[in-house]
């Protein structure tokens, strides 16, 4: 076996590191439900401990149905996993509450290809936040790689980010009351 060492901090190591099959990747479910870290041409077999199977359609179209306790906590849903033409998609969401009483906490949504970054970058997803006929919040984003942290998901706004007002006010959860510089919510 012929193995090569990469200089720290060059372009070769930060390629090598986004195409290594064996570098480790948490799972999915993490933190929390699973918290493995399971080399990259292991996580396909991984995931498939926690889904039955993949949805294999050109479009997906699902539902969160989202309650006023969810507004209370850090939390990440479960991924979606979608399958299309021998790619394989994760349709992610994750909620971050305000730090300080009256600062609205962050959700966002976004999409991670298994592949390289390279590979994610050739594709687009549409997504829409609605319910009825209530006003909705849409974007046109670049799949990411799911060798892309979640942390830099979030600070590029590489999916769609909306406020706990947006939310609330578009799916109808409680009364909106202005007091002073705080919103109230019954």
């Amino acid at each position: 076996m012929f193995v090569a060492e990469l200089p720290r901090g060059t372009m070769k190591e930060e390629e090598h590191l986004q195409k290594c099959k064996y570098r480790p990747l948490p799972c999915l479910f993490s933190p929390g439900s699973c918290d493995e870290i399971v080399p990259y041409h292991n996580f396909l077999l991984h995931q498939q401990k926690h889904f039955l199977i993949p949805n294999f359609n050109k479009a997906c179209s699902t539902q969160v149905v989202i309650a006023k306790e969810d507004f209370e906590y850090n939390q990440n849903w479960f991924p979606k996993w979608m399958s299309w033409e021998g790619h394989h998609f994760f349709l992610m969401l994750n909620h971050r509450r305000g730090k300080t009483l009256g600062k609205t906490g962050t959700w966002v949504c976004w999409v991670q290809m298994f592949g390289a970054p390279d590979e994610a970058a050739e594709f687009y997803y549409d997504i829409e936040l609605y319910k009825g006929a209530n006003r909705k919040i849409e974007g046109t984003f670049t799949v990411q790689s799911i060798r892309t942290p979640v942390t830099d998901v979030q600070k590029t706004h590489s999916g769609l980010v909306f406020s706990d007002l947006q939310v609330k006010k578009i799916s109808g959860i409680g009364e909106f009351l202005k007091k002073g510089k705080y919103i109230l919510f019954k």
